[in-house]
């Protein structure tokens, strides 16, 4: 497995609890620049998850590394039904720092 496969996996398992009564799954994108890593975890509608120390430990152990940082944002919707509406948590994980 690659290691976008991998956070892509943990990042998965680390939102089905919290995620099982979403509409839709949350969205996993991994991409790679020549500094860095980052994987975006997105929702429409409903909040994602609570970002668990679980979750920053298996990214820490996949990536080999503990240079990363989270950030959070999110998108209203409709006032009255929510419509629209988008919340991420972002990690980007430095490659600066990753042993081998």
């Amino acid at each position: 497995m690659t290691k976008d496969e991998l956070a892509v996996d943990v990042l998965r398992f680390a939102t089905a609890q919290d995620a099982a009564s979403c509409v839709e799954p949350p969205t996993v994108r991994v991409t790679e620049t020549e500094d860095e890593f980052e994987v975006k975890v997105s929702q429409m509608y409903e909040y994602i998850f609570d970002i668990k120390f679980s979750t920053l430990e298996a990214l820490s152990k996949i990536f080999h590394t503990k240079n990363f940082d989270v950030d959070h944002w999110a998108i209203s919707g409709c006032e009255t039904c929510d419509y629209g509406s988008q919340y991420t948590h972002v990690f980007t994980i430095k490659k600066k720092d990753m042993s081998a």
